[in-house]
């Protein structure tokens, strides 16, 4: 059988396929519609398969799709899904883009809410685990027109989370527990 030695257009990994197969390809789609893939980017139409925004849109689908999933309660179990377009993973890419930093994570603004372009943005992990619902919300206070956590708050006035915390737990009212220290 023969071969022939191709550079993927997406990685540049060189890989060997059937000189057959690859003269198939060429006339099955017309020659300038002929995108050279290696196997791994090869059920991929738009370059970024294995990417971590590729990890990131394939791990929604599956909170909110698989009934298998370890997540699937807190998401598709509860009524979670996202936006039809987004079942083609470009439609995704074009409405979110891609991360501006690696660290960051596809996070929905409203959690009671779906995926969608409205309801979504990369977030880091500090903004993330202060926008929890559920069980473990993050319980916001507001005061003197200021809405923060606990943490944000103890920084404001100048203690520690712990400190703060135990304040409220004490019942004090808001104007003594989050009055700034001089």
């Amino acid at each position: 059988m023969n071969k022939i030695k191709l550079t993927c257009q997406f990685c540049n990994h060189e890989f060997f396929r059937a000189l057959a197969e690859h003269n198939r390809n060429l006339k099955k789609n017309q020659t300038e519609n002929y995108i050279i893939r290696c196997f791994k980017c090869k059920g991929a139409k738009h370059g970024l398969y294995r990417s971590p925004e590729y990890r990131s849109w394939d791990a929604m689908k599956s909170r909110c799709g698989n009934p298998s999933h370890t997540a699937y309660l807190r998401y598709g179990g509860r009524g979670i899904s996202y936006d039809p377009r987004w079942s083609d993973f470009k439609n995704f890419i074009d409405d979110m883009g891609l991360k501006p930093d690696p660290k960051m994570e596809l996070d929905r603004i409203d959690n009671d809410k779906n995926y969608c372009k409205e309801n979504c943005r990369w977030a880091t992990r500090k903004e993330q685990t202060r926008n929890r619902g559920g069980k473990r919300a993050t319980r916001l206070y507001t005061y003197e027109g200021k809405t923060m956590c606990i943490k944000d708050w103890a920084d404001y006035v100048g203690i520690s989370p712990q400190s703060m915390q135990k304040r409220l737990n004490k019942g004090w009212p808001l104007e003594r527990a989050f009055k700034k220290n001089k």
